[in-house]
C-alpha cells in the first residue's frame, strides 16, 4: 500500500539564504555577452592572420579599427566629405561606435523573441556573419592600401 508524501511546505527565508546558488546574469545580458564573444571572434582571428602575413602593422591603429568596420566605412564616407580636416578622427570614433551598437542592440531589441535556442542561434549566426563581412572588407582595404 502506497502512502502519500507529506505536503510540501515552502522553504523558510533562512534556508533560502543558506542554500548555495549561482549568480547568473539575466537572459538579455547573457545574450549580449554571447553576441560580443561571437562578433569578436572574426576580427581577432583574421587580424592575427593579417598580422602574420604582414598586412597589419602595429604602428597604424587605424588598420585595426578597419577590421571592426570595413563595410561601415563605405556608409560613413559622406561624413568624411563634409568634414575633411577631421575625417580620420571621425572614422576612428564612428566605426567602433557603430560596431558596438549593432552587436549590443540586436540582442537587446530581440530579447523577447530569443526564448528559443534556435532563434538565439540564428541571431548569433547573423551577428557572426555581420562581423565576418566587416572584417573581410576591412582586411581587403588594408591589403589593397599596402600594395
Amino acid at each position: 500500500m502506497m502512502t502519500e508524501p507529506p505536503p510540501r511546505t515552502p522553504p523558510s527565508e533562512d534556508a533560502i539564504e543558506r542554500a548555495p546558488h549561482l549568480d547568473v546574469p539575466p537572459r538579455p545580458v547573457r545574450n549580449v555577452l554571447l553576441a560580443f564573444a561571437v562578433a569578436l571572434l572574426w576580427p581577432l582571428l583574421l587580424g592575427g592572420i593579417g598580422w602574420s602575413f604582414g598586412w597589419l602593422s602595429a604602428q597604424a591603429p587605424d588598420e585595426f579599427i578597419l577590421l571592426f568596420g570595413g563595410l561601415s566605412v563605405i556608409f560613413l564616407m559622406p561624413i568624411a566629405f563634409l568634414i575633411p580636416q577631421q575625417a580620420e578622427l571621425m572614422m576612428m570614433i564612428l566605426i567602433p561606435v557603430l560596431w558596438f551598437a549593432v552587436v549590443a542592440l540586436l540582442p537587446y531589441l530581440l530579447r523577447r523573441k530569443l526564448w528559443n535556442r534556435t532563434r538565439l542561434f540564428l541571431m548569433l549566426l547573423g551577428i557572426s556573419l555581420f562581423s565576418l563581412i566587416q572584417c573581410l572588407m576591412g582586411l581587403f582595404m588594408i591589403a589593397v592600401k599596402n600594395v
